[in-house]
């Protein structure tokens, strides 16, 4: 008897002095530290390659503005920085579109102008003189730093596993698919959209992590805002958050929940984001007419039919959301806001209230020279991408991404997260729309980085804990978890409690064993 309790001592004392450091994999104190900083100097690592890749160009010809775009977006931060901001929306351009003129004022997303003249006056007040050239020039590197660090926290929220974070910051930082739109000098719209895109998605996931989080869905309306100043782009992340939002609410409606948190999220997002977007100049009230962007409002119609429904069928005292009578309650309220939308539509479509398709957006759904347009149907960059294309612009990413996403999809079908299906939906779309057209590949560089970081670190983390499987309690039965689930993981797991005693306290411990 004394035996067992000293050996359950043991034991008791070995596991506080435990830590984890793979998803849920469990090391010792002194190996816990030392691997967590291991990964912490890869990551900070990637974060300064990713850095050094972008100024190479700068060290070796200079601080330089390159291209056209990037030259006209240099004069428009000058002018800004120059006149002040209401002369800069007021401001018609000469020397743009000789010899017509260009109205910058209503013609321009501001976004990246406003940043470039802020980051400048803020290193000026701090005693860092950089004129507004350097700043031009360096704030793709600075916004390819930021983009990094973001997909590594979606990465994170995915998969709980440091080692996944550091693999997707590192080939995320030399990622060709992204390099291409942020090279210092490469002042274009896309050098900070993807941060801003990134920023958005990542606080759209971190707003459902649980219950409480829907607040956060107040910045991603924040967030958006200032996607939408930055690049045209913005209908690309309005739908992925819209569309994540619907598919969430029906996935809930089919497992027989409700989610409240879903709602107030988006609603926060919806209201905030198109308060600010319509601040836009070049977007007005696009929102509430353009059909790229309508989507959002009938999900946002769509979850509150839901909401109402969810009160109506308490009212009713009925408790299963897959019942026949909650079915016939939600079919009612649905038919009901149907109709008055299609009213609302039969009504406004007359007027010439709806604004129809772009020609780039036309572009992904047709052959490239059916749009109409002949300014979208010559340029290159919007053909479609070819396979050496994919693969050079990808590398290494695009066989992790297919592997990488037939593991998340396995993941997900065993533990489901919104993290985790919103992931999965965005890495379809950007597939789909980075074959479309070449220059959208840019929209595949995160995901792609992600998918490779989840299935390496989820590999490394099974690799590990069949290695040291024992090293936190010295019991070949006290096995660790993994991330895959606490209960059902993809390898078949048995689970133990064991009861210690220890300074009289009891402790409850998991053991999972994996096979031989």
């Amino acid at each position: 008897m004394s035996k067992t309790k000293l050996s359950l001592n043991g034991i008791s004392r070995n596991l506080t002095n435990c830590e984890k450091f793979l998803g849920r994999f469990t090391f010792s104190t002194g190996l816990f530290f030392f691997l967590k900083s291991i990964v912490f100097v890869a990551i900070i690592y990637a974060l300064y390659y990713a850095y050094a890749i972008r100024v190479l160009n700068a060290k070796m010809y200079g601080e330089l503005i390159h291209e056209f775009d990037p030259w006209f977006n240099y004069r428009a931060a000058e002018y800004l920085s120059t006149h002040g901001w209401s002369s800069f929306f007021q401001w018609f351009d000469y020397m743009s579109w000789y010899p017509l003129g260009r109205p910058v004022g209503s013609t321009i997303y501001p976004g990246m102008q406003i940043t470039a003249v802020a980051i400048h006056r803020v290193l000026n007040a701090v005693g860092i003189h950089m004129s507004i050239n350097a700043v031009c020039v360096y704030i793709p590197a600075w916004f390819g730093v930021v983009a990094t660090l973001l997909n590594a926290l979606i990465t994170y929220e995915i998969s709980g596993s440091l080692l996944a974070v550091a693999v997707a910051a590192y080939t995320f930082s030399m990622v060709p698919a992204h390099t291409m739109r942020s090279m210092a000098g490469e002042f274009d719209n896309e050098c900070i959209a993807v941060a801003a895109m990134l920023l958005c998605f990542y606080l759209w996931i971190r707003s459902l992590r649980n219950a409480r989080s829907w607040p956060v869905g107040l910045v991603t309306g924040l967030a958006y805002g200032y996607m939408v100043a930055a690049w045209g782009g913005h209908v690309f992340t309005l739908n992925m958050i819209a569309l994540h939002a619907g598919l969430s609410a029906l996935l809930d409606w089919a497992l027989n929940r409700y989610n409240p948190s879903l709602l107030y999220s988006y609603s926060l997002f919806f209201i905030v984001g198109t308060t600010i977007a319509t601040r836009v100049p070049p977007v007005g009230m696009s929102p509430f007419k353009s059909l790229e962007q309508l989507s959002a409002l009938l999900v946002f119609v769509f979850l509150w039919t839901l909401h109402m429904s969810e009160a109506l069928r308490k009212r009713a005292d009925v408790n299963n959301i897959r019942s026949r009578k909650c079915l016939r309650i939600r079919i009612r309220a649905l038919s009901m806001t149907a109709f008055g939308l299609v009213l609302a539509a039969a009504l406004l479509l007359p007027l010439g209230y709806f604004q129809s398709f772009s020609h780039r957006v036309r572009a992904l759904f047709l052959k490239h020279t059916y749009t109409g347009n002949p300014l979208v149907d010559s340029v290159a960059e919007h053909q479609a991408t070819s396979r050496e294309t994919f693969q050079s612009f990808l590398r290494i990413c695009e066989t992790g991404w297919i592997l990488g996403f037939a593991l998340l999809l396995l993941n997900c079908v065993m533990r489901e997260t919104p993290a985790k299906t919103f992931v999965l939906i965005y890495s379809v779309a950007a597939y789909y729309f980075s074959q479309r057209m070449s220059r959208l590949l840019i929209l595949a560089g995160p995901v792609a980085s992600t998918l490779t970081g989840f299935i390496f670190g989820l590999t490394a983390e099974y690799v590990f804990s069949t290695l040291w499987w024992n090293v936190a309690t010295g019991d070949p039965e006290a096995e660790v978890g993994s991330v895959l689930d606490k209960r059902k993981t993809l390898f078949k797991t048995n689970t133990k409690k064991k009861e210690i005693t220890h300074n009289d306290k009891k402790k409850t411990v998991m053991a999972v064993s994996l096979p031989q």
